[in-house]
């Protein structure tokens, strides 16, 4: 018996299906990623910018205008202290699910952070003192009703209280993703 011609045949018919296997193999893997992108499909995930907020709570006296009653009230200021410059069309701040105001020095809501192309950057920063407005209007007054025995309350929208939860939402640009960049508790 020929044992060297018995082990040289069976070299010569293995090495051929390992090497087309490996060339389909190549092509394929190959043709996946260029498919991928000229079609654009490796960069059509927008991931959250990382940012660093710094929330800082404090109680303040709100005057009424018209009649000079006045009330405590909890506000919490937001400052952007580093990482990515975000646009403010992009962020949403909300306290329990509901979009977050602050009020001007004319008594007026006025929405936070609400400018598309406007880019919050390190140093920017925002006052939450509302949430829960119904009807909304860039002219809407807030003023302190005092019905007769009672606690004095806004008649716009809600002030903050203990346990309510601020977020800061950032939502990709074309509406398919949000994240939550950052979260914090009223004290």
């Amino acid at each position: 018996m020929n044992l060297r011609k018995f082990i040289d045949a069976e070299d010569r018919a293995v090495s051929p299906v390992i090497g087309v296997i490996l060339m389909v193999a190549i092509t394929v893997i190959l043709a996946a990623v260029i498919a991928s992108l000229t079609l654009g499909l490796g960069d059509s995930a927008q991931t959250a910018p990382t940012a660093k907020f710094d929330f800082n709570q404090k109680t303040v006296t709100y005057n009424d205008p018209n009649d000079g009653d006045s009330m405590e009230i909890k506000t919490v200021d937001i400052s952007h202290m580093s990482g990515a410059s975000i646009d403010q069309g992009r962020l949403a701040v909300t306290v329990n699910g509901e979009e977050a105001y602050t009020t001007d020095g004319d008594s007026e809501a006025v929405k936070l952070w609400d400018s598309d192309g406007t880019m919050v950057t390190a140093s920017s920063s925002t006052t939450i003192s509302l949430h829960s407005i119904a009807t909304f209007s860039p002219d809407t007054k807030v003023t302190i009703t005092d019905p007769a025995g009672a606690d004095p309350s806004l008649d716009v929208g809600e002030s903050l209280e203990s346990g309510d939860t601020v977020r800061i939402i950032w939502t990709s640009e074309d509406g398919g993703s949000s994240s939550t960049l950052q979260e914090y508790t009223v004290q």
